[in-house]
């Protein structure tokens, strides 16, 4: 948990740093990120196979660094890490993506609050390993692949400048996610849903 220890030491020195106006013009820069966290758990008919309930956990980070190419309008950066986990009686398997990608955001301010519609998309690389039933050999085994991901996200977020250059802010998102594997031992993933994420910008 590196990455998140380091994010934590960067907010908490831009929070204590920084005591100017926001800045939303040409020229100036925004360093940031958000993060989100999502558990669930799905509950399986008890029909054919015992196969417990389905658990799910996923952690997620998405610093970013942005350029404003005219006022209140910033193009940037963005590198999301995941984490994820999941299990039932049959599989326990655990995922880390690391990824890149082109992210845009304009800015509607009014006083101490902002709205901003924002697009990104990124391509990743995913590593997954666990256990899972292999049909072909009738029984649990240990696997391990790697995949490519690209997911577009597009949504509509709120700011709120707690200080002269930093902003707490919340976006209400949908994306689109794909995962493919090289190898065949999991099935790969294409998934659109909408989602919330929060965190903190800081502008330079």
């Amino acid at each position: 948990m590196r990455i998140v220890k380091a994010y934590c030491v960067l907010i908490l020195f831009f929070v204590l740093t920084f005591k100017g106006f926001a800045q939303l013009e040409k020229g100036h820069f925004m360093v940031g990120g958000n993060i989100s966290f999502e558990k669930s758990k799905t509950e399986l008919p008890q029909n054919g196979p015992n196969v417990s309930d389905h658990k799910q956990l996923t952690f997620s980070i998405d610093p970013d660094i942005s350029y404003f190419l005219a006022d209140n309008l910033a193009l940037g950066v963005v590198t999301p890490f995941s984490y994820s986990k999941n299990s039932n009686s049959m599989q326990d398997q655990a995922s880390k993506t690391y990824s890149v990608g082109p992210k845009l955001r304009y800015y509607f301010p009014s006083g101490r609050w902002a709205i901003f519609p924002e697009v990104s998309y990124t391509i990743g690389w995913n590593t997954t390993e666990g256990s899972i039933f292999s049909p072909d050999v009738g029984e649990v085994i240990e696997a391990k692949a790697k995949g490519n991901t690209s997911m577009f996200s597009g949504g509509l977020g709120g700011a709120y400048f707690i200080n002269d250059h930093v902003a707490i802010e919340g976006v209400l998102f949908y994306k689109k996610y794909q995962l493919d594997y090289e190898e065949n031992f999991f099935t790969d993933v294409d998934i659109s849903s909408f989602n919330f994420k929060a965190g903190l910008q800081f502008f330079l």
